[in-house]
Order: C-alpha cells, then sequence, then structure tokens
C-alpha cells in the first residue's frame, strides 16, 4: 500500500448537464468523505483498489446546475487500531496500512491548516469606502466571499462593493470580482465561489472598495474572505 497522492479534497463546478465527477485521492472509507452539494445526489462510488486507482466518483440523479460548486472533502479519523502482539508474527500489510492512514491523516489536518479567513465589517458604509482589510506576505488563494447587511429599519438595502488587491495601496488594484459585486441580502448571507481573480500574490495589501449604497437602511456591512495560503 502506498499513498501517492497529496490532496485530499477537489471541487467541481456544474454545467447542467454532467451527472456523474470523478475524484482521484485515495479513500479507504466512504464514512471519510463529506460533500458540500446534495440535491439531488444519488451515491458516491469508491473504486475497488484504492492502492493502485485511488478515488472513484459522485453520482447525480439530476445535473447540478450552472456554476454550483461541488466539493468533495476527505477527513480521515484520528484513530489508532493496529494492535500488534508482543513477540508474534509481524504482519508488514496491516503495519502498511497503519502507516498510509497516518499519512491521509496529516494531509488532511494540513489542508484544515491552510484555510483561513479574514473580515471586515463597515457601519453605515457610503458609496465610497476605500478601506484596508489586510497584508499578505504570502500567496493566497480566494475560495469564497461572504457578505451580509444588517438594516436600521426593514427595507430594501443594497451595497455595490468591490474587493481589490495589489502591492500598491495608492494604484486601482486588481478586482478579484471584474465590475465587483451587490449585496442585498440581511438574512443568511450571499456566499460567491465564483471569482475573476482568485489568487492573490505575495506582499499585496488586500482592500475593500464600495461604489453605491441605499443611503439611510444599512447599519453594517459584514464581509468575509475565505482563502488557503500558497505554502513552499
Amino acid at each position: 500500500m502506498t499513498v501517492q497522492d497529496v490532496s485530499s479534497e477537489v471541487s467541481f463546478s456544474g454545467d447542467g448537464v454532467v451527472t456523474s465527477f470523478v475524484f482521484n485521492f485515495r479513500v479507504d472509507d466512504l464514512a471519510w468523505l463529506s460533500l458540500s452539494y446534495l440535491v439531488s445526489f444519488n451515491m458516491i462510488v469508491l473504486n475497488g483498489d484504492q492502492e493502485i486507482s485511488p478515488g472513484g466518483t459522485i453520482e447525480y440523479f439530476i445535473a447540478p446546475p450552472v456554476d454550483q460548486v461541488i466539493t468533495l472533502t476527505r477527513t480521515t479519523p484520528l484513530t489508532q487500531e493496529t494492535d500488534y502482539t508482543r513477540h508474534g508474527p509481524f504482519d508488514s500489510e496491516a503495519h502498511e496500512f497503519a502507516l498510509d492512514k497516518l499519512t491521509m491523516a496529516i494531509q488532511d489536518r494540513d489542508r484544515n491548516t491552510a484555510l483561513k479567513s479574514k473580515s471586515i465589517t463597515v457601519e453605515t458604509p457610503n458609496a465610497s469606502e476605500d478601506i484596508t482589510i489586510f497584508y499578505t506576505t504570502v500567496g493566497l488563494t480566494l475560495t469564497e466571499l461572504v457578505a451580509v447587511l444588517t438594516e436600521f429599519v426593514p427595507g430594501s438595502p443594497s451595497l455595490d462593493w468591490s474587493i481589490r488587491f495589489g502591492p500598491d495601496r495608492n494604484a486601482a488594484g486588481t478586482e478579484v470580482i471584474i465590475g465587483g459585486t451587490t449585496t442585498i441580502d440581511v438574512d443568511t448571507g450571499d456566499i460567491i465561489t465564483v471569482m475573476d481573480n482568485p489568487s492573490i500574490p505575495a506582499d499585496s495589501f488586500v482592500w475593500l472598495v464600495t461604489t453605491a449604497v441605499t443611503a439611510g437602511l444599512i447599519r453594517t456591512a459584514h464581509i468575509t474572505l475565505r482563502y488557503t495560503e500558497v505554502l513552499p
């Protein structure tokens, strides 16, 4: 047994046609997997020999819609179930399986360690905010932008905003979503996973710019950036 792959998570984008999605990282038990999109989900079929042909297929009854993100994640349990008998025979296959499981668990923990987030809350935002969120010394890959508004009184609040980045804070910067985005949600928040420029280089400032707002209605705007660090 060996663990040749280093990934333990994969994402796909629906197109309204495809119902099967192939993944290629090793999984020894279906219980180790979690799937983000379960509408019309059928099953996950693992390949028969996870050492020779790791991975399997995610099957849906109905194709996920266009741009629907489907994320499959492996979380290997942090248990050690191999028991050796003192002075007994050495079971090399069981020993190797235990090492493989340990390797996969470390890979999963590395993935979780790399997932990070930064948030900003702007009180009574106006139409010309230009606020630095943070500076990064390592490269980042954005996975999600989450935005939600709170209201002074019930109404129809709306905020046009953009996340930008670049080494020069006085420059226009590069927009994560070209043309920005509009948020009106005051309940569960808008979750954005499709971005034009999700990769932020090392040694970059990251900032928020607003361009339009429903005056008098928005108490706060809260925006979260979820990302992974580009590790060496």
